[in-house]
């Protein structure tokens, strides 16, 4: 390469700038600087005469590394080469990317299936009933749980895109330097799970086509088909159908346990597929009443009768149509969420969803003649049993009653009066102003004793009125459990 070197000498040669190869030439000794835009390599040459100087046989040389170098001619050596290695400096190579697609394939599938035969009225309502219990004559709905996972495959698909400059381009840049694979775009596909559910009529159940309130159900023994897609993770419910359970399918028995099966087989656009089965033990039973009496007042009580399972004494739940006659008491049928805000002094744990007959009665419509008495309760269907109830009066013992400046002391005790044994339960005291006719009422719970200190009017009338909670047996407060404690004037 033709390279500018610039020179300057220290006799009357000159200076200026020329292009290799040149000479310079003199007839006496004399000094040359040269110079050169960059830093190279620099070798100087010496030659003793003319002839090893056309030979290229130097006496002796020397080699820099520099911009510029200082060439002596002498007597010795007369003669001298500068040789330049021109190294040109590299040229900057850009760096680049190969694009690609990336590819992924979301299969869907599914990974359990889980079956239960559960109460609903005849058009498929659910109230919240337990799974797999049922009595005869009951319509049911099947529950029906999928549970959707997936896998995903990946692929890299390489294209003719290539980043470089912080754009993207159709070809790769001249003398680019190749760094590798980038990401241009993704190829989402989803491929969704189809569920395919074959329900065949059990011999204890007949499917119900359709419901009228003249005629009933219309049932058959059909098979039951139906289908399902997802294209999301997660267990996914349906509910299928209405069927009715076989009036006499219990016969003399109180419970049986029968299967129900459903079959299914799924498949994706992916060719994934598989198939199997789903069954739950369904409990066919008999109930029992159970009796809660639970005052609210020193007037009122809240009846509530829950129901147990023959078959395993388990709650029955989502039945809102069992009813109840206790003496001349109707009970209707509801769940326990609808009566529990009415509780305030009496509580029982009861889920919400639990199947009752309840009714709201007067205690003083409620009592009997003597202190002890059996009461009949009747559930209106005709699977669950009788069940008697036991009523008994309370009484509330004065251990002690002192009134003196203003004030009242009392000490009481409840206790089951056929029994004679102490009862858990609440006594208030009813204090009346005779002048106003203000009325003040004072709640203890009665434990061991109930013991009171209240101020006083100067006319009163101070009740003592005595409730309990039960469970199977009534306790009422008309005779004996509703006491007047104290009065001024005296009667």
């Amino acid at each position: 390469y033709p390279l500018p070197v610039s020179y300057s000498t220290s006799s009357n040669i000159g200076s200026g700038t020329k292009n290799t190869p040149f000479d310079i030439t003199s007839n006496a000794p004399f000094t040359a600087t040269l110079k050169i835009s960059f830093t190279t390599t620099w070798t100087i040459k010496y030659y003793r005469d003319k002839s090893s100087f056309d030979a290229d046989k130097p006496a002796k040389s020397e080699t820099k590394y520099a911009r510029s170098i200082t060439v002596s001619l002498t007597d010795t050596y007369p003669y001298a080469r500068a040789i330049i290695r021109y190294n040109p400096p590299p040229q900057e190579r850009i760096p680049y990317w190969q694009g690609y697609i990336l590819e992924e394939r979301i299969r869907y599938k599914i990974s359990r299936v889980e079956v239960h035969a559960v109460y609903t009225d005849v058009y498929g309502n659910y109230y919240g009933a337990d799974y797999d219990h049922l009595m005869p004559s009951e319509y049911f709905s099947v529950f029906i749980s999928i549970e959707i996972s997936h896998k995903t495959t990946t692929q890299k698909k390489l294209i003719h895109r290539y980043y470089w400059n912080n754009a993207w381009h159709d070809s790769p840049p001249e003398n680019g330097e190749f760094k590798g694979y980038l990401l241009y775009d993704k190829d989402v596909k989803k491929y969704p799970a189809t569920c395919n559910i074959h329900i065949k009529c059990p011999e204890w159940a007949s499917c119900v086509e359709s419901f009228s309130k003249e005629h009933g159900p219309k049932c058959s023994k059909a098979t039951k088909a139906c289908s399902f897609k997802h294209s999301s993770d997660g267990c996914f419910k349906h509910k299928v159908g209405v069927w009715l359970v076989n009036h006499e399918v219990l016969g003399d028995r109180d419970y049986i346990a029968r299967t129900f099966v459903v079959e299914y087989s799924w498949s994706n656009a992916y060719g994934d597929k598989s198939s199997g089965s789903a069954s739950a033990k369904v409990i066919i039973s008999k109930i029992k009443p159970k009796l809660y009496w639970l005052p609210i007042s020193s007037d009122q009580a809240l009846i509530v009768v829950t129901y147990e399972w023959l078959a395993d004494s388990t709650i029955v739940k989502g039945r809102k149509y069992l009813t109840a006659k206790l003496i001349d008491v109707m009970l209707k049928g509801s769940l326990f969420e609808d009566v529990e805000p009415m509780l305030k002094l009496a509580k029982v744990s009861l889920d919400d969803k639990t199947a009752i007959s309840y009714a709201l009665v007067s205690i003083s419509d409620i009592g009997q003649p003597a202190i002890e008495a059996k009461l009949k309760l009747m559930p209106q269907c005709m699977w669950a049993l009788n069940e008697t109830i036991a009523y008994h009066e309370l009484a509330i013992p004065v251990y002690e009653l002192k009134t003196e400046g203003g004030t009242l002391r009392a000490r009481l005790k409840l206790i089951d009066w056929a029994t004679m044994k102490p009862l858990q339960g609440w006594i208030m005291l009813i204090v009346k102003n005779l002048e106003t006719g203000e009325t003040r009422t004072y709640i203890k719970e009665a434990k061991s004793f109930a013991e009171f200190s209240m101020p006083l009017p100067s006319k009163y009338e101070v009740w003592a009125i005595g409730i309990a909670q039960g469970e199977d047996i009534i306790y009422s407060n008309v005779k004996y459990a509703r006491i007047l404690l104290a009065r001024n004037p005296p009667a």
